[in-house]
């Protein structure tokens, strides 16, 4: 298991240019749907014409991303390519921090999801654990944030009853083909062997009209595993224990359509922007996650919720 975070970087009070760049740079790949590749190190099943399936990985120290899609016209094109970093990177206050970095996909429609009580770990409450999971989705709902900004959208969120279905996010990091969805959103616990991350989403998403002449997606379902290698915990936190809410939070991020914001490899988008929700790294017992930056809220409101 890696380590947790245990240094510090001086704060620089600084307001940055927003940036509004999709998650890496895509690139073109000769495969076509059906078929089994190696991408940026995780395994894909190239998915039907029209559909696209994103791996995120959050790790205590770092992230990871990648996403295979089909497009109509049948072309195959990988993401996660990473721009060039920038060169001074400079930690920023979250309330000074307007960066932010979108997928080109969003969720339309009423956002419902359930959680897998059965794989909540056995030293844990479940209710609060739900209720955590729900916060974490709350705090995108009414913006929750120290910067006195107003609540200026509304994700429409519903949390259902406990499912006994499965998230499509295998041990070994990898997500399902597309084929193997059936459109329910679900937060679980597991153990994921490799790696060891805090955790890991699946999302899958279908081609959408075009907007400006660039290819959108609209989101279907998400899958979420939490790493149960961690000590997950809803309050009482010290030592090496993680708030379930904290990265629910930041998952709930990727859910709505937001990245990592910043440039460059995980850890100098962290030392660019490691106070805002959706920034790459969480350390134990981190509760900044649960209040938004001014990125963070830029990034939503951005995507029109």
């Amino acid at each position: 298991m890696r380590h947790p975070i245990i240094w510090f970087v001086a704060l620089l009070t600084l307001l940055i240019g927003v940036n509004t760049a999709s998650a890496g740079q895509k690139e073109h790949l000769n495969a076509q749907p059906g078929d089994s590749i190696i991408y940026h190190g995780h395994k894909f099943v190239v998915p039907e014409p029209g559909n696209r399936v994103e791996l995120d990985i959050l790790y205590e120290d770092g992230s990871d991303f990648a996403a295979i899609e089909t497009r109509l016209n049948g072309e195959v094109y990988g993401d996660g390519v990473d721009p060039d970093p920038d060169p001074n990177p400079r930690p920023i206050l979250a309330c000074n921090d307007a960066a932010f970095t979108l997928f080109d996909r969003r969720w339309y429609g009423i956002f419902q999801w359930r959680v897998k009580d059965s794989s909540i770990p056995a030293a844990n409450n479940k209710a609060n654990v739900r209720n955590a999971i729900w916060q974490g989705l709350q705090n995108w709902e009414f913006e929750t944030n120290d910067c006195g900004r107003p609540d200026t959208i509304a994700p429409n969120g519903t949390l259902g009853a406990s499912t006994t279905g499965n998230t499509n996010v295998n041990a070994n990091n990898t997500c399902d083909a597309n084929s193997a969805t059936d459109g329910i959103n679900i937060v679980s616990f597991a153990d994921i062997t490799t790696g060891n991350p805090l955790a890991a989403t699946c999302t899958y998403a279908r081609q959408a009209a075009p907007s400006g002449g660039e290819t959108t997606w609209a989101t279907d379902e998400f899958g979420t595993v939490l790493d149960t290698d961690y000590v997950w915990v809803t309050g009482g936190c010290s030592g090496s224990k993680w708030y379930v809410e904290s990265v629910m939070t930041h998952e709930h991020g990727h859910h709505l359509g937001l990245d990592h914001p910043g440039t460059g490899t995980s850890t100098e988008k962290e030392q660019q922007h490691g106070n805002l929700t959706m920034s790459t790294q969480i350390a134990a017992c981190s509760t900044k996650e649960q209040t938004l930056g001014l990125g963070d809220m830029l990034g939503a409101e951005a995507l029109g919720y």
